[in-house]
């Protein structure tokens, strides 16, 4: 998260229904903010180099399952 690289990651099939999760580093505690874009989440990661990963079709950071 803190390579000095800004990085992104598109994600187009996940679903906490199905028992997907996210593993970083510190949990949720690892996102800085989100907000919606397009009708996708956005999700900005907590360190220097701005990552982000972008949910297709999921609107909220309560239906993400972060680990």
């Amino acid at each position: 998260m803190s390579n000095g690289i800004a990085e992104g990651d598109l994600i187009v099939d996940y679903s906490k229904a199905e028992g997907d999760t996210v593993d970083l580093a510190a949990g949720a505690a690892s996102v800085l903010t989100s907000f919606l874009l397009d009708g996708n989440l956005v999700v900005v990661l907590a360190g220097t180099d701005g990552d982000v990963l972008e949910f297709a079709n999921v609107t909220s950071l309560a239906d993400i399952a972060f680990v």
